[in-house]
């Protein structure tokens, strides 16, 4: 099987541990859907760079140490799926477009 590598934009940052936590399960439900609906291979920087003893985004040079590092990956994917758009995501999506491919925005089925 020839999966499309994919970096996947959703919300992280949150206001409460609840939104954070909904946020979370978001964007695992998003990279499934990319797996199993799409036969992407998603790359989603921010579930993996803020586990615990990898970086705090609560500390602003470890965010944006995890921004630029899943921007490096960016360059490397086809694409670049939006699944919420919001300001930030938006930024996001413009520093990307050097990077081959488009950048639809998906919602979950």
């Amino acid at each position: 099987m020839n999966l499309k590598r994919v970096i996947v934009e959703t919300p992280y940052k949150a206001k409460s541990k609840i939104d954070l936590k909904r946020n979370l399960e978001f964007a695992q439900a998003c990279a499934r859907d990319c797996l199993v609906n799409h036969q992407e291979s998603p790359f989603l920087s921010h579930l993996l760079y803020t586990q615990p003893g990898i970086l705090d985004d609560n500390i602003p040079e470890e965010r944006q140490l995890g921004i630029d590092a899943g921007l490096a990956w960016g360059e490397m994917a086809e694409a670049t799926v939006v699944y919420l758009e919001s300001r930030s995501l938006h930024r996001h999506v413009l520093r990307r477009q050097k990077c081959p491919g488009k950048s639809p925005s998906r919602h979950l089925p």
